[in-house]
Formats: C-alpha cells, structure tokens, sequence
C-alpha cells in the first residue's frame, strides 16, 4: 500500500550557492548560530525524515551573464527616446500588471494592514541585518568592497554637495 508524505523538499537555492551556504555554516559552527538559515533548516529536517531535497534556483553562473545582456539592453532602450522608451514603458506596465493585478486571488489579496502587523515588521527589520551579514560572511570580498566602496562614495558625493552649497 502506498503511503501519502512529502515527496520532496525545495531549497531555494542553486549548486554553487547551497555548497557555499553549507562550506560556511556548517552543523554546529558559529555560523550557523549567528546566521540562521530557514533553507538549512528545512534541509536538515528533510534529511532526518528521508525526504530528498531539491534545489529550485537560477545557477548564480547563468545570471551573471543575463543581467549583463539585460543591463545593456536596457541602457540601449534608454538612450533610444522612441522605440527604446515604449520598450520600457511596455516592461513597466506588465510589471505593475503582475505585481498589482489581484483578480485572481479571489478577495485573500493582501491589504496595507497587513504589513503593519508586528511579527512582520520584526520579520522585515531582522532582515535589514541579517541577510547582509549572510552576504558579508558568505562572500566577505566582494561584499565588503561594495560597503566599502558604498561609505566612500556617499562621503564623496556629500564632500561634492558641501562644496557645491559653499
């Protein structure tokens, strides 16, 4: 007789992302004290239940070179006024289509009020810490230098604004 249960568990991950989420927090390390991870945690819970895990991302190695392809582009639509610019007019109303079309929900949208509820502001306020302190630990060189190189330009441009006001 077969039996009904979880088939799989999906992590939303890659290869190479899930590999380094595991090299740096792995079972019992500091990292995995200060840097709770809810995909570890499913993961371990699908392991000791015989569940096999499934990895449901975008390998970080092709998005690489389809943001650049897209980033192009779109400085492309930019700098063409007609056909560019309806492009992006066109890209900007599907986006709020999807984004805000609630018809098929059938009333269980989402209201205003729900985002003021208290465990999801904690929920959101934790997340301003802890997934760039994730980042920082996971790749602390490229990460980093963005920081680093963020400080310095905004105290560059603010040096620029106190010239240009004097």
């Amino acid at each position: 007789e077969e039996q009904e249960g979880l088939g799989a568990v999906v992590v939303e991950s890659c290869e190479s992302r899930w590999r380094r989420t595991q090299e740096v927090s792995p079972p019992g390390s500091i990292g995995r004290v200060l840097l709770p991870s809810e995909m570890l945690a499913a993961a371990e819970a699908a392991e000791e239940r015989g569940v096999p895990i499934s990895l449901g991302d975008t390998d970080v190695g092709e998005l690489g070179p389809r943001l650049k392809e897209l980033l192009i582009a779109s400085l492309m639509d930019l700098l063409s006024p007609g056909e560019g610019w309806r492009r992006i007019g066109d890209d900007l109303r599907r986006g709020a289509k999807l984004a805000f079309d609630t018809s098929d929900l059938d009333g269980d949208a989402l209201e205003f009020s729900d985002f003021l509820k208290p465990d999801l502001l904690l929920g959101f306020v934790t997340s301003l810490l802890a997934y760039p302190a994730a980042a920082l630990v996971k790749a602390p060189i490229p990460v980093g230098g963005l920081l680093l190189g963020s400080a310095f330009g905004a105290h560059y441009l603010e040096q620029a604004a106190r010239e240009a006001d004097a």
